[in-house]
């Protein structure tokens, strides 16, 4: 039943975004973010440029340490994830919204269209299976900690991507819808 509402959810914003340049909010959202300034340039350098290697890491130990505690059933789940990538291509065209402009100088180079992020995509489809089987993976004291580390990377993730320029807000929990 939640798969059916979060896909629907995403048709509506894809729809909304190809028609709409912003969302109310967006600009704002994205200023007060650019302005964190400097002080937030290591973060987003982990997040919009580190992201490959991170996401390949993540995932690949995930999946071992599934494999090592007999739970081919969630390691399946989280190959069926990263087979949701190549949607984001298809949303992209689809969609077809400009980047932000304007006040915004990118501070990354991307040359596709902006909704939804694939970074954040990307982010969830990585760090939510560490969300959801964190009980498998860690000893009990250790599964809140794990659970703040990925949901944490989400957010910084779609932060980054917005302090670099490149994404309004509502690019950013696109991401996480189409995810």
């Amino acid at each position: 039943g939640a798969g059916v509402v979060l896909a629907a959810l995403s048709v509506v914003a894809g729809i909304l975004a190809a028609r709409h340049a912003t969302f109310p909010g967006d600009a704002r959202v994205s200023a007060a973010v650019r302005g964190l300034g400097g002080a937030f340039a290591p973060v987003a350098y982990v997040f919009n440029e580190l992201n490959v290697a991170i996401t390949v890491i993540v995932l690949v130990g995930t999946v071992i340490a599934l494999l090592a505690r007999r739970r081919s059933d969630f390691a399946l789940v989280i190959g069926m994830l990263v087979m949701l990538r190549p949607l984001l291509s298809i949303a992209k065209a689809w969609v077809g919204r400009q980047r932000p402009s304007g006040d915004f100088e990118m501070l990354d180079v991307v040359t596709n269209s902006s909704f939804p992020s694939g970074h954040v995509m990307t982010s969830v489809v990585t760090w939510v299976p560490l969300l959801l089987f964190a009980r498998v993976l860690v000893p009990p004291r250790l599964v809140w900690p794990l659970r703040a580390v990925a949901g944490g990377a989400v957010v910084l993730t779609a932060v980054s991507r917005m302090w670099a320029g490149v994404h309004w807000f509502s690019d950013t929990w696109g991401g996480v819808l189409w995810a």
